[in-house]
């Protein structure tokens, strides 16, 4: 590769707001037709349910139940579009304090908070989630893997391919590291406890880790995608009871509606709180050519060699999310039970920490 090939200097161009323009316009164009919806069915409810003197069950139309629900989702839906929003048009006010520079041996990434400066040496792979995941090439975020940490790389750049074949190209051919130089510690099959515990422990205290394991962090977003639908519905149906006169007839009701609606996403919530707290907020540790994991029984080892990863998406929809694509990873090795991540499980992207595996396989992690 000749000089010219690997420098480069970017400063914001063009694609705030050209490439990622039409995600900036559909997200309020969203909200606003939401927020239209939210309006209107609140407004049909209360139509529907004026108090009557001869009919005392209006408040518990069936209609105006079902349309005051779906304007408390649409209103749900407006304030969290409204958040993420907000941040996209952060991040193209701030673009011009963004600047990309490449050298022969360096990178850096200006922010407006920080210049990171990242060594050629010191990378392990670059992640264009186009080429892993087709339906995550919209994004635009590319992920370079280094030895220490993961960096982020905002879409401000040009086209995500584009900017990621320059990348490549920089980064050369990444060896493998020698199996003499390679991480080894006989302790790992013994005790892979003590070697998560010490991952949990960097993480905790803020220190990185030690040089010889990787952490992939755990995410909290399980929680916004869960069986939320029925505990608003619930919460209206309430709502208009409370206004009948008959409530003091009907309160058996409310209670059956109450423990089955918001049982249902307590349950759902309390289990899976209870299947991840065992992770300590990890969700996985890569110790030289063995991935970490934790569950209830203890800490398990899977062999990255022989461990399958796949990525496996499927549409989805909840009340906070909408309709979104969720993507499980599962890791399979034979002769072990396999193991699945749901993309909000994880602090990092799936098809991330799919090439984080690819890295510790080529004995580069």
């Amino acid at each position: 590769m000749t000089t010219q090939q690997r420098k480069l200097d970017l400063a914001d161009s063009s694609v705030w707001p050209g490439a990622r323009s039409w995600k900036l316009l559909r997200q309020p164009a969203t909200a606003l037709v939401l927020f239209s919806v939210a309006i209107g069915t609140f407004v049909g409810a209360a139509m529907r349910d004026q108090p009557d003197a001869l009919d005392h069950t209006a408040a518990l139309d069936p209609f105006a139940i079902l349309l005051r629900g779906v304007g408390v989702v649409a209103a749900i839906r407006v304030l969290v579009i409204g958040l993420r929003s907000f941040g996209d048009f952060a991040t193209w006010w701030n673009a011009p304090r963004y600047r990309l520079s490449l050298d022969d041996d360096t990178l850096a990434l200006t922010q407006p908070r920080e210049t990171t400066t990242v060594l050629r040496t010191n990378v392990m792979d670059v992640v264009d989630p186009g080429a892993l995941v087709p339906h995550r090439a919209a994004d635009g975020f590319i992920h370079i893997l280094t030895r220490a940490h993961t960096l982020t790389i905002p879409p401000l750049f040009g086209p995500s391919g584009q900017l990621a074949e320059h990348l490549m190209r920089w980064q050369g051919a990444a060896a493998p590291i020698p199996p003499s130089q390679a991480p080894t510690d006989p302790g790992v099959k013994e005790l892979p406890s003590r070697v998560y515990n010490q991952a949990v422990e960097s993480a905790r205290s803020g220190r990185p880790s030690p040089s010889t394991s990787r952490s992939i962090p755990g995410s909290h977003r399980w929680l916004l995608r869960g069986p939320h639908a029925g505990l608003v519905f619930a919460s209206v149906f309430i709502e208009g009871l409370l206004r009948s006169p008959q409530v003091s007839s009907m309160w058996w009701m409310a209670a059956v509606v109450i423990v089955v609606s918001a049982g249902t996403p307590l349950v759902w919530a309390v289990s899976t709180h209870r299947r991840l707290r065992h992770r300590k907020g990890l969700a996985m540790v890569l110790f030289g050519d063995d991935i970490l994991v934790r569950t209830q029984s203890g800490v398990h080892s899977y062999s990255a060699a022989a461990t399958t990863i796949e990525l496996r998406p499927q549409r989805a929809w909840s009340v906070f999310e909408g309709t979104y694509t969720k993507t499980r990873l599962i890791l399979s090795e034979p002769g072990k039970l396999p193991m699945t991540f749901e993309d909000g499980e994880l602090g990092l992207p799936p098809h991330v920490v799919q090439a984080l595996i690819r890295c510790s396989k080529l004995r580069r992690v």
